[in-house]
């Protein structure tokens, strides 16, 4: 054979690709039970319990009583949520929280918590079209997270007035409107079902990818494209194999024979 004849690039056959994908289904569902039993136990160590308390408060302004002045006021006030909220997220605010949720322990017992982790467990929000500032305290423990929302409750108003200073007689109010309440069992988590998600589609996509991959690698000539594709010539003629086995299973040719 001419060697000048013989292709020296790779033909990529998509159609034998996807046929190999196919016959190895039981493969694929296989890796995907497997995936999903391994996220499963993954999401079970992952999923820790935990209890939430809320604290919403609605802003209002002290400063004017005419239609025009509160009108300007709930725009004003719209306006300074944000930097309401980031007040409260400094660590200043948190080591009072901290302060007051220790009591009397010890910084140097194990049972002692930081202003740093306090302040990991608060989150604080706001509404962009209104004046409410949301409060979400979410520990792992229920008496922990009810300890810290009513430790938020009662300086949160007072702290915000004292450094967010306003000209006059003004002043902003902080209105509670709803009663924080002691969790009795923790927040519904999707974390095991993400877990198993996650685990079904990586392994069977890893699956996926070594079959095509296996299948590219194969460059063993098998039927008449591949030896078009490779040899870069027509096919003259085919000598069929009439004791293949493939052709006992329903081939092209019915007279095969088991001799």
């Amino acid at each position: 054979m001419n060697e000048g004849l013989i292709r020296n690039e790779v033909v990529i056959d998509w159609k034998h690709i996807y046929t190999s994908v196919v016959k190895k289904w039981w493969i694929i569902l296989l890796c995907m039970i497997i995936g999903g039993g391994c996220g499963l136990g993954l999401g079970i160590r992952a999923d820790k319990p935990v209890y939430e308390c809320k604290a919403n408060y609605v802003l209002s302004y002290s400063g004017g009583d005419s239609v025009n002045q509160m009108s300007s006021e709930y725009s004003f006030l719209s306006r300074i949520l944000f930097n309401c909220t980031e007040v409260l997220s400094q660590n200043t605010f948190a080591d009072i929280i901290a302060e007051e949720v220790n009591g009397s322990t010890p910084e140097d017992s194990d049972d002692y918590i930081s202003g740093d982790v306090i302040s990991e467990l608060i989150t604080y929000s706001y509404d962009t079209h209104g004046t409410l500032i949301y409060v979400t305290v979410d520990t792992p423990n229920a008496d922990l997270s009810y300890s810290i929302i009513n430790s938020i409750i009662e300086h949160l108003p007072d702290y915000i007035k004292d450094q967010y200073k306003l000209a006059g007689i003004s002043s902003m109010v902080f209105s509670l409107i709803n009663t924080p309440e002691k969790p009795e069992e923790p927040v519904k988590s999707t974390t095991r079902i993400m877990f198993t998600a996650i685990g079904i589609v990586a392994f069977a996509f890893i699956c996926i990818a070594v079959i095509v991959f296996k299948a590219l690698l194969d460059t063993r000539i098998k039927k008449e494209e591949d030896l078009k594709n490779h040899f870069n010539v027509p096919v003259l003629g085919v000598i069929p194999n009439f004791y293949a086995p493939e052709f006992y299973k329903g081939g092209y040719y019915k007279y095969g024979s088991n001799k």
